[in-house]
């Protein structure tokens, strides 16, 4: 059997997850196909993602398949839903008659879970979960409480964040061009990916505690105090990313001569028009000076009507790209999953499965919004979409076309 290089010296690859790891692609399609039903009629994305991600993280993790065990697998996915939103709202552990706090039911949610986790450690010995139990861990509940992580709802809210986002920005007819570019060529699919991630990163930022007195800006950070950083700002800093609003997939390709791109929709386009922001986001660190308070949640953006600059360029269809556009090797300032030594451990499992997604996708259908006006003014909380859940119709590609140069 394969064996995952690393300290522990025991494989962390049994019977089931070998399926993943073996052909991670297959085991993402089997999970895709059962929505093709779906297929043709107006659906809400972000929901179909996140019962995706679902299911593919239990079915990694937990060994919980939802067609073996659908209850368990509907349990487990309500009790995760339970514990995440708990813990986001007031820690108030309140319980009376008729009415329990969030924070109280997250709680009970958690321990339902704790007992469920550890039933599988003890008596599940295939797969992650079985190999996970065997592992030298400091003490007996570091095992549960990894796949408690491993299980959390945040996970399949990501994955639906960044697959909603990719939908939107390469949906309808306009944007055929530049599915079919991200069908044959898979570095332009790569540059896509890593666009979207940049313009509507999962998660709103994080925070890094000082480990010494530190200078950041000309503002002294002592020791041990807590710095929040704001990915959707870093990403749009102008002194890295030249017009940082525009979705330019090109920027993250190598330097060629100075040539007329294909056309790419302004994704802030007429449709959307009816939304605009009252206040830009701050863009770098120089626009955060201040008390925190000035670092919060930014203002909806994304997806919403833009005038002048790049944004007449981009609605006639074409942008003039040269050199000062150029991103390729910038990618270490991408903070959607953290940075540095403490970033997300799944961010590469995370773009294993959003790759495999996308291109099931651009391989077998063509999608629009349905219907074709949508209000799709974004949040940041918990993870970043669209408020109102947009709603796209997937039709299936005929085969036996052949794509038009």
């Amino acid at each position: 059997m394969s064996k995952l290089p690393g300290n522990a010296g025991v494989s962390l690859l049994g019977d089931k997850s070998l399926e993943f790891y073996r052909d991670p692609a297959s085991f993402c399609q089997q999970r895709i196909e059962k929505h093709r039903s779906r297929i043709g009629q107006p659906e809400s994305v972000y929901t179909v993602f996140k019962s995706l991600g679902t299911e593919l993280v239990l079915g990694l993790f937990l060994n919980v398949r939802a067609e073996e065990q659908p209850e368990l697998f509907q349990e487990i996915s309500q009790l995760c839903t339970q514990h995440w939103h708990g813990l986001i709202s007031a820690p108030v552990n309140v319980k009376v008659p008729m009415w329990s706090s969030g924070f109280s039911i997250a709680l009970d949610a958690r321990n339902k879970l704790m007992d469920i986790i550890k039933d599988k450690l003890e008596n599940d010995k295939e797969g992650f979960v079985g190999s996970l139990g065997s592992l030298p861990l400091p003490d007996s509940s570091s095992a549960a409480q990894h796949l408690l992580l491993f299980i959390s709802a945040l996970i399949p809210k990501a994955l639906a964040s960044l697959l909603t986002s990719f939908t939107l920005a390469l949906g309808g007819n306009e944007q055929e061009e530049a599915r079919r570019q991200a069908t044959e060529d898979p570095d332009y699919l790569r540059r896509v990916l890593l666009e979207v991630r940049r313009l509507w990163p999962p998660f709103i930022g994080g925070r890094r505690i000082a480990d010494q007195d530190s200078t950041l800006m000309g503002f002294h950070v002592p020791k041990d105090f807590g710095v929040i950083y704001i990915s959707h700002a870093v990403h749009r800093d102008p002194e890295v990313f030249q017009e940082p609003d525009a979705f330019l997939p090109e920027r993250w390709s190598g330097s060629h001569p100075k040539r007329q791109l294909s056309p790419i929709r302004n994704l802030w386009d007429v449709r959307d028009k009816q939304i605009r922001s009252t206040e830009a986001p701050p863009r770098s660190l120089q626009d955060c000076k201040g008390s925190v308070a000035n670092i919060l949640v930014p203002d909806s953006t994304a997806h919403s009507q833009g005038s002048g600059g790049v944004h007449a360029l981009m609605g006639q269809g074409f942008f003039e790209s040269g050199t000062n556009t150029r991103n390729e090797g910038h990618e270490h300032f991408l903070c959607s999953f953290g940075n540095g030594p403490r970033s997300c451990i799944g961010a590469k499992l995370t773009n294993v499965f959003l790759k495999e997604a996308c291109v099931y996708l651009l391989n077998n259908f063509d999608w629009c919004l349905d219907p074709p006006v949508q209000n799709l003014e974004y949040k940041w909380l918990p993870v970043s979409r669209p408020a109102n859940p947009p709603t796209v119709t997937f039709t299936q590609r005929d085969h036996t076309l052949i794509w038009q140069k």
